[in-house]
Parts: structure tokens; sequence; C-alpha cells
């Protein structure tokens, strides 16, 4: 009897900026090479859009999200141009509209994934560094 095949899914790769991908690259590339290797999961940063002739997400970089009205502009443009495809966006969790974009992402289906606090913060830690924690600051984007 022939074992069955997992079928590939192909989701697209999103990240607010460089280092949210540097991580993303690192964490699938390296350190959990196996798992993603063996998954039936295959991510693709093959995402650009051009608005006014000038970028708006290259290579799955977004370019920055200040807030939930630019995330929706960016959002909205991706979805139409690449309608059939599955989203998965890595966030930071760092901005006041953080919760709001999450809901967007899940109700237009789908996928998000937040950084707990961001990834600089992460990557200090990761260091050995102690970095200020969210808590401390009054506004999120200052953090």
């Amino acid at each position: 009897m022939k074992s069955k095949r997992e079928l590939k899914v192909y989701c697209l790769i999103l990240c607010e900026g460089k280092t949210e991908f540097n991580l993303f690259a690192y964490l699938t590339k390296n350190l959990f090479k196996e798992d993603f290797d063996s998954s039936h999961v295959q991510f693709s940063n093959k995402v650009e859009i051009i608005k006014g002739g000038r970028p708006i997400v290259s290579q799955g970089v977004l370019l920055g999200v200040s807030d939930f009205r630019q995330f929706k502009s960016k959002h909205d443009a991706i979805i139409k141009k690449y309608a059939k495809q599955t989203l998965f966006y890595l966030l930071d969790n760092d901005i006041d509209d953080s919760n709001a974009i999450g809901q967007l992402i899940l109700n237009t289906g789908h996928r998000v994934q937040f950084l707990e606090n961001n990834s600089e913060y992460l990557l200090l830690k990761l260091a050995g560094k102690c970095p200020k924690a969210r808590g401390d600051f009054k506004i999120l984007i200052a953090f």
C-alpha cells in the first residue's frame, strides 16, 4: 500500500522590516532547519507591491508599519494582488494598533505571529543584553 503524500502548503511571508525577515530566515534556515525542511509548509518572500512609483512591500518586507491605517492600506494591496495566496505575517507587537492589526489579518483568513515585545528586543535578549521592557514606556511607539 502506498503511503499518502502530504500536499505542500505555500505561504507568502510578510515581515514588518528587515530585522524580522532576517530573524525568520535564521530560524527557518539554521536553528529549526530540520523542522522546516520536514514540514509540508513552504514560505516565499516573493511579494512586491509598488504604489506611486515607490515600493510599499519589497521581497516580503512591509518597509515599516506605524499604525492600523498604514498597515490596512498595505494589507489591502497585498490581498488584491495575491488574492489566492495564504499570507503569513511576522510582526512586532510594539505599536498601539497591534491588536486591531492582528484581528484584521485573522478576519481576512490569513495568519499572524507577533513577536513579543519586538524583534530588536528579542535579539538583544538572545545576545545576553538587558533591554528595557515594553512596560518601561508610556507610549509603545517610543519602545
